[in-house]
């Protein structure tokens, strides 16, 4: 699991929810090249993103797991209208959202995870 997110408050608080709901030990990134290193190092199951990365786009972040195939949910305070039309049948969860939506989100994306 990878959680994508600049604010480490949120960071941590999404690691606890799914390590306490049972998911693998996520790895935390908050830059987009530390997002790629983890994906060619440890091929995340799934990831919760970050649209703005302390002024870098999610869209970049969405494009790498997009094409190493690993399922993900965007996670905003935004909400919907902050996506872009490319990634308009994600999930996308709205802060702050409990922790039963980011689980049962997690869950549906890896379930519509495409197969390689």
């Amino acid at each position: 699991m990878l959680i994508v997110e600049d604010e480490a408050t949120i960071a941590l608080n999404i690691q606890d929810v799914l390590e306490d709901n049972g998911f693998r030990a996520p790895w935390i990134a908050s830059r987009l090249d530390e997002v790629q290193a983890i994906i060619d190092e440890h091929r995340p199951d799934a990831a919760v993103v970050d649209l703005n990365l302390g002024g870098q786009s999610g869209d970049s972040v969405a494009e790498m797991l997009d094409a190493a195939g690993i399922p993900f949910v965007f996670s905003t305070g935004y909400g919907r209208r902050a996506i872009s039309d490319k990634w308009a049948r994600k999930l996308v969860i709205q802060k702050p959202f409990a922790p039963a939506t980011l689980i049962a989100s997690v869950r549906a994306a890896m379930d519509n995870k495409p197969r390689l």
